[in-house]
């Protein structure tokens, strides 16, 4: 296979779901091979149980606008955007030198305008029986 135009941009899982539904809605438009229209029916079943399926384009908009102000990598922002982190843990496993680049507060005030830039993750159908199981206590 011959890479014909190569980018240097990254999307976001967000924007590959965007691009799923369109090439679905619009199929007369998209000519695809058959290979991709079979894994695209999985591939965003999948990619709507991840954050990526409540985010919104403005949302990820705002939340790029707001990190602009730490020192992250275009990779540091898509794994921020992809995974939705929600703990210091978590944002240590994305992030690269995490303890050394940021102090305590910085990590928390990224939390912070994560928890409220972004949508919430889906439910996830194994947390619904969770919590509509009644506890045996």
């Amino acid at each position: 296979m011959k890479v014909l135009q190569a980018t240097e941009e990254l999307v976001t899982n967000r924007e590959v779901l965007d691009w799923l539904q369109d090439c679905s809605n619009n199929e007369a438009k998209h000519k695809l091979p058959n290979n991709l229209k079979q894994l695209m029916t999985p591939m965003t079943k999948y990619l709507q149980e991840t954050p990526a399926g409540t985010q919104s384009g403005s949302s990820l908009q705002s939340l790029f606008a707001q990190l602009e102000k730490f020192p992250l990598t275009l990779g540091e922002l898509q794994m921020i955007a992809n995974l939705r982190p929600n703990s210091v843990l978590q944002l240590l496993c994305i992030l690269l030198d995490c303890e050394r680049r940021f102090t305590d507060e910085e990590m928390a005030e990224l939390l912070q305008i994560i928890d409220t830039t972004l949508e919430p993750p889906p439910i996830k159908e194994e947390e619904m029986d969770i919590q509509s199981t009644p506890s045996s206590m």
